[in-house]
């Protein structure tokens, strides 16, 4: 799979030209020079990691060295102190499991569109394993409710969502409750990405589940403002998944 078909799946070329974007976790400035290369009004990029940040400015002014671009090395945290921050889109690709939902909250203020894509998880990390510590509750629907991202030793300190036992710490931001933050907030959320790419890329970059249901695999999903705050709770949701 190449960046290309990867970025579509977050933003359609059509959607892009004369609009602004925040990029949380930049890396290397991928997703700026995909933006760019459809005429984006301007690029933000952010990556805790310095070395990163210096490979995505070359990057980005070898190829568009007039562009409106600012890559800068801060957490998403510090970057969400300025004032005034206002943006047509933000990508957050894989860097959810990071992420507060403080930060989901403010996110929401400064764009009306989202997009998130989880973190591909490690490749041992399989269904029958964390079955055997996990309730039947917690596997319900997998897939939408409960796509892990990492599992840890339960000893790690981590300030995401938590399901405990006396052995793993499995921290996850599943569809379901990203859905229901956001339809709090006013977002709809929208999954044609991800089905598209759980069709065109299964194996690769390993979107969705495997035939088997023991690979756990990334998704993508896009949240747009409503403007208003629909009345959906989590059991609301979760029983109609």
């Amino acid at each position: 799979m190449n960046d290309i078909d990867r970025f579509n799946a977050w933003i359609s070329p059509s959607e892009i030209a004369g609009k602004s974007f925040l990029d949380v976790g930049c890396a290397n400035g991928e997703a700026g020079l995909y933006v760019l290369s459809n005429q984006a009004s301007s690029y933000t990029g952010i990556d805790i990691d310095s070395q990163r940040v210096e490979v995505a400015l070359d990057n980005i002014k070898t190829s568009y060295p007039d562009a409106d671009v600012n890559v800068i090395t801060t957490s998403i945290e510090e970057f969400l102190k300025q004032p005034n921050l206002k943006f047509d889109a933000v990508f957050l690709g894989r860097m959810i499991w990071g992420i507060s939902s403080d930060v989901l909250y403010k996110l929401s203020k400064i764009s009306n569109h989202i997009v998130i894509e989880s973190v591909n998880p490690l490749n041992h990390i399989m269904h029958d394993t964390i079955s055997t510590y996990a309730t039947p509750d917690m596997l319900h629907e997998l897939e939408y409710n409960h796509p892990i991202a990492e599992i840890y030793p339960s000893n790690f300190k981590f300030m995401a969502n938590r399901i405990t036992d006396n052995r793993y710490l499995c921290v996850f931001y599943s569809i379901g409750y990203l859905k229901t933050i956001f339809n709090q907030l006013g977002f709809t959320a929208n999954l044609d990405s991800y089905e598209q790419l759980k069709k065109k890329w299964p194996d690769e970059y390993g979107y969705g589940m495997s035939a088997d249901r023991k690979n756990i695999k990334m998704f993508v999903v896009q949240f747009k403002s409503l403007g208003t705050a629909l009345p959906l709770t989590w059991a609301e949701w979760h029983n109609n998944v």
